[in-house]
């Protein structure tokens, strides 16, 4: 589960808000406080999203029930090239931190979409001047983690994946707060 209330949000050049795994809303809801002028939230857990939708009413949110990546690959799209999205990427191990979801801590391209997030908004937003915020990057490399490393049981992937995808055109920065996070914000 991600700690987004660890980023003062506003730092960010954007207006619009994108949350892949919505869990209980607890980023949402920490979003929310800021003047986007949309927020999206994504969940693939149906009890997952019904408690968010349930618990929240805010005409600029709008909740998705499905794959993150299959949503993404829909509202892209719609929205408009000169508007800016701070994306927050947690939806690592679907429902396991609410003792919800099948996949339990299995390591597969389901449990862990990352990969296939970014190559999604780099692929829709080539040219885009959007940020991105990946939660547990100790999934990805080892550091000096507030919360210490994490043994997946096999060697970790690193970050080339992102770098391969953004270096030309953002700057990537770790943050070894909480669990970790990769913050890729637009060159200039």
């Amino acid at each position: 589960m991600g700690e987004l209330n660890q980023h003062d949000l506003s730092l960010f050049d954007a207006n619009i808000f994108i949350e892949t795994g919505t869990g209980k809303g607890v980023g949402l809801q920490h979003a929310r406080q800021f003047p986007f002028k949309a927020i999206h939230t994504i969940e693939i857990i149906p009890e997952l999203h019904e408690i968010a939708k349930t618990a929240m009413s805010d005409e600029r949110v709008t909740f998705h029930l499905g794959h993150s990546v299959e949503i993404l690959e829909k509202i892209l799209p719609s929205i408009a090239k000169e508007d800016k999205i701070l994306f927050w990427l947690d939806a690592h191990f679907p429902g396991v931190d609410f003792g919800l979801g099948t996949g339990g801590y299995v390591y597969d391209e389901n449990n862990i979409p990352s990969d296939r997030e970014l190559k999604t908004i780099k692929k829709l937003r080539p040219d885009s001047k959007d940020s991105i915020i990946l939660d547990d990057l100790r999934l990805y490399e080892n550091g000096a983690y507030q919360l210490g490393d994490l043994d997946i049981g096999k060697p970790k992937s690193g970050i080339k994946f992102v770098e391969d995808l953004f270096a030309e055109t953002h700057v990537i920065r770790r943050d070894y707060r909480h669990q970790g996070f990769l913050i890729i914000i637009p060159k200039n």
